[in-house]
């Protein structure tokens, strides 16, 4: 949590050499992904199938390359939880080349590939995503209809605090990213939501750290960080404007604070969109 310094600090002094190295990395992945995308494509057109096939492109999670001090994807920031999805549907021709300020999560790809080949009535399983398909049909349904559509997006990371590379101040995100670690040796659990002008994270003791007896939950009665980010105005242009200063101590806000800690409470569960074409089962 930002007021205590923690975070994925980077040391620039040591890592210097890595950055460069890292970036120039990145940008042989991006044009080998690129080249790779245009392969599939050519063969879908090639088969025929272009013009009849769904196609969805999305990362699974962000990274940081330096922005916030930070340069990992072991965070609740924007650029960590934030990855780019993009649709494309043929027969939704009034779709092409239109993006949404609407929120959306992984979780929605599901229920929306299973609306827009008919099988919605076929679904069984728990789900905790929705269709997107009314934000296909109407880019600005969040603007013209709010109810129409989810308001938030959850998100949650954990932190290792008791590792034995995180014993000493200034304990560093990336001293304890909690990699491959069972979820008994969990010290903390941060669950963040983002809605249109905000986000808030809590970061809760994690009950309890004996693999022999322990219930792995965050005991909600141990809040041990709050966060608060400012995105008014936030259009999406600039990844590194708007979490840098943590409000959520300021006493201008504590009215926010309070409500996005009830919103945060009660879950993606009490976000349903009203017009969503089958409810998560659970």
């Amino acid at each position: 949590w930002m007021d205590s310094q923690v975070g994925c600090v980077m040391h620039l002094f040591k890592f210097s050499f890595s950055i460069a190295f890292t970036f120039n990395s990145l940008l042989c992945i991006f044009a080998f992904s690129i080249t790779r995308l245009r392969r599939v494509l050519d063969h879908l057109e090639a088969l025929g199938k272009l013009n009849d096939t769904i196609i969805v492109f999305f990362g699974d999670h962000g990274w940081a390359l330096g922005e916030q001090g930070m340069f990992c994807k072991q965070a609740n920031f924007e650029l960590q939880t934030r990855v780019p999805l993009m649709i494309s549907v043929p027969w939704m021709e009034h779709t092409h080349g239109k993006n949404t300020s609407a929120l959306a999560e992984l979780v929605d790809v599901y229920p929306t590939l299973a609306q827009l080949v008919g099988l919605e009535d076929k679904v069984e399983e728990a789900l905790e995503g929705y269709s997107l398909v009314p934000v296909l049909e109407d880019p600005d349904i969040n603007v013209n209809n709010v109810t129409r559509w989810k308001t938030a997006a959850f998100s949650q990371f954990p932190r290792c605090m008791n590792s034995s590379m995180a014993q000493n101040p200034p304990h560093l995100a990336n001293e304890d990213p909690c990699t491959k670690v069972s979820s008994n040796n969990f010290t903390h659990m941060g669950y963040t939501v983002r809605l249109d002008n905000w986000r808030y994270t809590e970061w809760l003791v994690w009950d309890c750290y004996d693999p022999n007896a322990c219930p792995n939950s965050p005991n909600w009665n141990a809040t041990e960080g709050v966060e608060l980010y400012d995105h008014h105005n936030d259009d999406g242009s600039c990844f590194d404007c708007f979490e840098n200063e943590n409000l959520a101590y300021d006493p201008k806000f504590a009215d926010i604070v309070k409500e996005l800690h009830q919103f945060l409470r009660r879950g993606w569960q009490a976000d349903r969109p009203s017009n969503t074409p089958f409810p998560p089962k659970r």
